[in-house]
């Protein structure tokens, strides 16, 4: 096992650059950005002595570094194991003499495909910070016809108004019914979602196994709502009492099934205790008011909620262990990261460390005894069964290599190399850059390799929100696309630098640990600037390319189709859970989410797991898209579902979409 991480040992011991120089200055080590700690992790030394990143792209180990592996070495020992190839990737620089392209390209064809979405803010000159967060958007097929839908998140004035709740100006969620001819009908109108809220994120998934998937949407001040999908294009708000008391600043959500009971629990982000009265008035600069730093305002916990089987939901939140760690929360990714067929939890946070839950057994638990305390005990699992516990600082994802936090906003993880090891990806503000931490090892820590590995260079200006990994050129990489936007509408007044609409970014992967920038070759819709904050991703034509969806802060939405023209083949999955009966033990949650497939395709392998979450308040296809670059058949396709079952798919033929039923062993083919 690999046992260090710069980002996380720095943290611990000071979490300021400004301490780690103080104490080398007397050997004039000013120049360095960090240095190099040891620490034991779960009781074994770290064996690892490096030099961290330093300004002129050198790797030198100083003197008072090799003063510390004289001394301590002969206590701890050597490891022949050698951190990650990304470690010691070169500057972007040396890579490559010229700009990198695009192997794909984009169109926004937001207007063609009748999409007229415009997000309300709700922003009224009083500068409340809800205003400038904007709220996130989703691609799911409401109707089980085989073709994304699209929903958007909507907010509205946040203060009280005299306008009554169905005036035609009131701004709503907005639905919108996929044609099939790349073209989508707004079928909000007596959707049942047609609900003025001052909305923040979205959370899609079957909650309760009936085979349509239902929409969660979270709130500033509001409480959660709930939407039951009840078929034929319509919604009940379903919303249970523990949801509408949860008063908190509601942000990005995720469902997942903790415990692996079948049935699927709820994880809310929560950002900061607000109400609009208590609000703090700030000045960027002199004559100018804006929305304040977030450090003005405490963190908050996050809330779980567990899934009584019955359409009723149990606050879990303590019991679990999530509310010993606060932040700011505002991305949720899923993520197993020591692949033990139990989902973690990592969260985003604003200006404070940022969170990753590790889901355990809970010592405490009574497995011979049914817990009295759920709404049905007749359940094989008790919300005590797991517990989460939160390991952040020991893995290395808590704070950036500098030993400082960041103004995290949208999350997301992906096995970027398809080696087994996973990479997370967080947006922040401008002049932070993105973070990226990478797993050293199989199961082990992470290391922050985002100047390495070229994104922070090319995100360095833009402040980040909606993120994802997605492989949209179909290659068998997975590649990433941000989305921008300040929260300051008047920064340019006084940063002329920095604008308040900025541009997107992509970048494509490049192997071995490298991300190259190529938004600006990658078609019209790169080079336009708009506040973003929302985005998903689907293939909501089924041409076999992933498509992109923006929501953006109070101006109108973007769809961006992907043009294809690469070649490369491709596959995508379904899955279909099959929950036992009640009170039985076996069988997964419906979505199939925490599942984790495995495609096999021209000697290649890649994995994947079905999530609910990532980016900024956002939910992507629940659907899992493998491109699979030159391969003409697939060898193997496996699923290890969240109920502990694995199975193996005879799946061959490319190009074409599947769905893999839990149980059968057998895929439904050519949807």
């Amino acid at each position: 096992m690999n046992n260090y991480g710069l980002s996380g040992r720095i943290g611990e011991w000071g979490n300021e650059r400004s301490r780690l120089r103080g104490l080398a200055s007397p050997l004039k080590a000013t120049a360095w950005d960090a240095v190099v700690v040891c620490t034991v992790y779960d009781g074994i030394p770290c064996r690892h002595f490096r030099a961290a990143w330093c300004p002129q792209g050198t790797w030198t180990v100083p003197l008072y570094c090799a003063l510390a592996v004289l001394l301590v070495l002969p206590l701890v020992g050597c490891q022949r194991t050698r951190p990650s190839d990304a470690l010691f990737a070169p500057s972007s620089a040396a890579v490559e003499k010229q700009k990198a392209t695009s192997p794909a390209q984009f169109e926004d064809v937001t207007e063609s495909a009748g999409i007229r979405f415009k997000h309300t803010s709700g922003a009224k000159g009083e500068f409340y910070l809800p205003e400038t967060m904007g709220s996130g958007c989703a691609f799911f097929d409401f109707d089980n016809d085989g073709w994304l839908d699209i929903f958007f998140v909507n907010s509205k004035p946040l203060t009280p108004t005299t306008q009554p709740p169905n005036h035609p100006t009131t701004s709503t969620p907005a639905l919108y019914h996929n044609n099939r001819d790349r073209t989508f009908t707004d079928v909000t109108a007596g959707s049942g979602l047609d609900v003025s809220l001052y909305g923040m994120g979205c959370a899609i998934g079957d909650y309760d196994n009936d085979g349509r998937d239902d929409v969660l949407v979270t709130t500033c001040l509001e409480g959660h709502r709930l939407f039951h999908n009840e078929g034929h294009g319509k919604f009940k708000d379903a919303t249970p009492d523990v949801f509408r008391r949860d008063r908190n600043w509601g942000t990005s959500a995720a469902w997942v099934d903790y415990d692996n009971d079948g049935w699927l629990d709820l994880f809310v982000c929560n950002y900061v205790p607000y109400h609009w009265n208590d609000d703090v008035r700030c000045n960027q600069a002199e004559g100018y008011l804006s929305y304040c730093n977030p450090r003005y305002f405490p963190p908050e916990t996050c809330s779980l909620y567990h899934n009584d089987g019955n359409g009723k939901f149990s606050d879990v939140s303590v019991s679990s262990g999530i509310t010993r760690a606060t932040a700011k929360a505002l991305g949720v990714c899923l993520l197993d990261y020591d692949d033990d067929g139990w989902m973690d939890i990592a969260v985003a946070s604003d200006t404070t460390r940022n969170l990753l839950f590790h889901n355990v057994p809970n010592p405490k638990a009574n497995l011979s005894q049914p817990q009295q305390t759920l709404a049905n005990p007749r359940l094989p699992h008790s919300p005590l069964t797991r517990r989460f516990e939160e390991v952040a600082l020991s893995l290395g994802v808590a704070f950036a290599a500098d030993g400082k936090t960041r103004a995290g906003m949208g999350i997301d993880a992906a096995d970027v190399e398809n080696d087994g090891r996973l990479s997370l990806l967080i947006s922040n503000f401008s002049e932070e850059g993105l973070s990226l931490f990478h797993q050293d090892q199989f199961k082990g820590m992470f290391t922050d390799v985002s100047h390495v590995s070229g994104v922070w260079q090319a995100s360095y200006n833009l402040l980040g929100f909606g993120l994802f990994f997605f492989d949209y050129d179909n290659d068998g990489l997975s590649d990433a696309l941000v989305v921008n936007g300040h929260i300051q509408p008047k920064v340019q007044t006084y940063t002329p630098n920095t604008s308040y609409a900025e541009r997107k970014l992509l970048f494509h992967n490049a192997g071995r640990g490298r991300f190259d920038e190529v938004g600006p070759s990658a078609g019209k819709p790169f080079a336009v600037r708009r506040v973003s904050r929302g985005a998903a991703f689907g293939d909501y034509d089924n041409d076999g390319d992933l498509d992109v969806l923006v929501s953006n802060n109070n101006q109108p939405a973007e769809l961006l189709r992907n043009g294809g023209t690469t070649g490369n083949n491709w596959i995508e999955i379904e899955l279909r859970g099959k929950k036992g009966k009640e009170g039985e033990a076996k069988g997964s949650n419906r979505d199939g989410i925490g599942a984790k497939v495995t495609v096999t395709a021209g000697g290649k392998t890649q994995s994947q797991w079905l999530r609910s979450g990532s980016s900024y308040c956002s939910q992507s296809a629940l659907r899992l898209h493998f491109g699979l670059g030159n391969a003409h058949s697939v060898e193997r396709v496996r699923v290890r579902w969240s109920s502990g079952r694995e199975e193996t798919f005879g799946v061959s033929k490319v190009n074409q979409r599947v769905r893999l039923v839990e149980g059968t062993g057998h895929p439904v083919q050519g949807l």
